[in-house]
């Protein structure tokens, strides 16, 4: 399915779902070219997929972000993660554009972030029994500043 964020507005199509803890989801992404930008706000890190335990998006969450690097033309991927109501950030790779790629999470004790074959696991609170879906979102202060669309395939 096609998710799209329109402009001036931070939320995508996307329709979420309830999964219990203690579980390893996948997802396959490819990135549209019209997820190239330019804004001011430079530290901001948008957000692709991932998990909150509980309602606690801002208290403990495990998400893919992602950002737009106009210098080498790819989309950069990062570790987005909340512990305890502190965010934790950490590149973790860079995409192309048209290219699908293989998202993973795993979440027990610990959560473990995969793209393809780069992995990297992190130390996390013990989620709460259920986990709430989070989806394709750009901004944090800055809303899209234009249409923007990517493939997205639950496995």
């Amino acid at each position: 399915m096609t998710l799209t964020i329109l402009p001036y507005f931070h939320y995508s199509t996307f329709i979420p779902r309830f999964y219990k803890s203690n579980t390893i989801k996948s997802v396959k992404i490819k990135f549209d070219k019209s997820c190239k930008y330019s804004i001011q706000e430079k530290s901001c890190v948008n957000k692709l997929w991932g998990f909150a335990s509980g309602f606690g998006v801002h208290k403990n969450s495990y998400r893919f972000g992602w950002t737009y690097d106009s210098v080498s033309d790819k989309i950069i991927i990062w570790a987005y993660i909340y512990r305890n109501g502190k965010l934790f950030k950490e590149k973790l790779t860079e995409c192309n554009f048209d290219v699908e790629y293989t998202f993973t999470m795993e979440i027990k004790n610990k959560v473990t972030l995969t793209v393809d074959t780069i992995q990297k696991t992190y130390e996390v609170p013990e989620p709460k029994s259920w986990l709430l879906e989070l989806g394709f979102y750009f901004g944090g202060e800055t809303r899209a500043p234009h249409k923007m669309k990517i493939d997205f395939k639950r496995i």
